[in-house]
């Protein structure tokens, strides 16, 4: 370690330039490391608000429902429902119906989509039913007359809390049914197209006016650990393996736009660090090779000493090292720092994006808390080390093109 420590004792020599490249260095790994615990938070966050408010981690529908979104699609979750109740790894079961339809009040009319639920089963996992997006009246908890609907198809409608409006909707038999509903209360979540067009009615009695009692269109589920999904997922295959009336998919396969946007922002985010380090790599060159021309007549004066082309190498190579480590060293501090704080009070985006969100259709609440990635972390410090150590490697050669005779002449 002889050459490290020479290394280490030449950047001395000017500890203002060594501090700058250290905290270039390090600030550059502070920046790559913290946005992967910032982009996996966020990415965490999307899917479960997505699981939430879409399908779950996991969905039983019709085999041909996810391409077709046909309403006669259904299947009976009966068994399906004993078996999930029985598993600890499992929060919540949702059977769901989705009917499109039109609601008619004495002032106007809208398209709508009828969602049928089982409202105390959602309570706590459905982001429609948070106390907090309640505009007006109440959540119809136990009312199957009564229904749940978006503030703005409300205004359109024209209707208040306990006034009838009427959903119209095509049933499983090809008829046009019909039933008259009491505005229970109205929800506000920020998303237009919800706010305007859902209708959130008890799952049973939108069943029956359907013409299928007991049969769903989704049964979504949600899990403590994502973790747990993929053992999970091959237990449920064998239980209930795929037919002609229902399968088995993942969040990934229900809600294939999040999914799609978490890649295309994972490769973003890998591409903008390619580019820092590549940044941090010319200048951690530009300042090694000044280092060398200032010292051409040690180099040489080294030379004519005997000391060998290898021990030059090692002597530049160490100085790149001792700035790299040092760099690292103060870079994973600083994001362990931060992401510790920010993990636990979250980072607040409301000042930018203001309240809750629209992300691929899912509602978002723009606060977020990083999540440790220690593999990718250890990753992203090996390779800037090993950046900075072949940035090295230009200023080693025109050391070693310094021959001693004219270095101790002209220098």
């Amino acid at each position: 370690m002889t050459w490290l420590k020479m290394g280490w004792r030449n950047l001395l020599r000017n500890p203002g330039r060594t501090l700058i490249q250290i905290m270039v260095v390090g600030g550059s790994l502070f920046l790559a490391v913290f946005m992967i615990h910032l982009q996996e938070g966020s990415y965490g966050k999307l899917i479960d608000e997505g699981v939430r408010m879409g399908s779950g981690h996991l969905v039983f529908y019709h085999p041909k429902y996810l391409r077709e979104r046909q309403y006669g699609q259904l299947f009976d979750p009966a068994q399906m429902l004993i078996r999930l109740a029985s598993d600890p790894r499992i929060i919540g079961y949702f059977p769901r119906l989705h009917l499109p339809g039109l609601a008619r009040s004495s002032h106007n009319n809208r398209p709508a989509l009828m969602l049928g639920i089982d409202f105390e089963r959602e309570m706590g996992h459905s982001p429609l039913l948070d106390p907090k997006r309640v505009a007006t009246g109440t959540i119809p908890f136990g009312q199957p007359g009564l229904a749940f609907i978006g503030d703005k198809l409300a205004k359109d409608l024209q209707i208040s809390v306990g006034k009838k409006f009427v959903i119209t909707l095509p049933g499983n038999n090809g008829e046009i049914v019909s039933k008259a509903m009491r505005l229970g209360g109205t929800f506000r979540t920020g998303v237009a197209q919800v706010d305007r067009s859902a209708v959130l009615i008890d799952r049973k009695s939108l069943a029956a006016l359907f013409g299928a009692p007991g049969l769903v269109h989704e049964l979504a589920i949600r899990i403590r650990d994502r973790q747990e999904l993929p053992a999970l997922k091959a237990e449920l295959e064998l239980s209930f393996p795929a037919s002609e009336t229902f399968q088995l998919f993942s969040w990934e396969e229900a809600m294939p736009e999040i999914y799609d946007a978490i890649r295309l922002d994972r490769a973003m985010g890998q591409l903008i660090v390619g580019i820092l380090f590549l940044i941090v790599v010319i200048g951690i060159a530009n300042t090694l090779l000044m280092s060398v021309m200032e010292r051409t007549r040690e180099f040489g004066l080294l030379r004519a000493l005997g000391l060998s082309t290898s021990h030059i190498r090692r002597v530049v190579a160490g100085e790149a090292l001792a700035i790299g480590i040092a760099g690292i060293a103060v870079g994973l501090l600083a994001a362990a720092i931060v992401t510790k704080y920010y993990g636990t009070y979250g980072l607040d985006l409301t000042s930018l994006v203001g309240g809750s969100t629209e992300v691929a259709g899912m509602l978002f609440e723009p606060v977020i808390r990083p999540i440790w990635v220690v593999d990718r972390m250890i990753l992203r410090a090996v390779v800037l080390l090993v950046l900075v150590l072949l940035a090295s490697l230009y200023p080693t050669r025109q050391a070693l093109k310094i021959r001693p005779s004219e270095a101790m002449r002209r220098y």
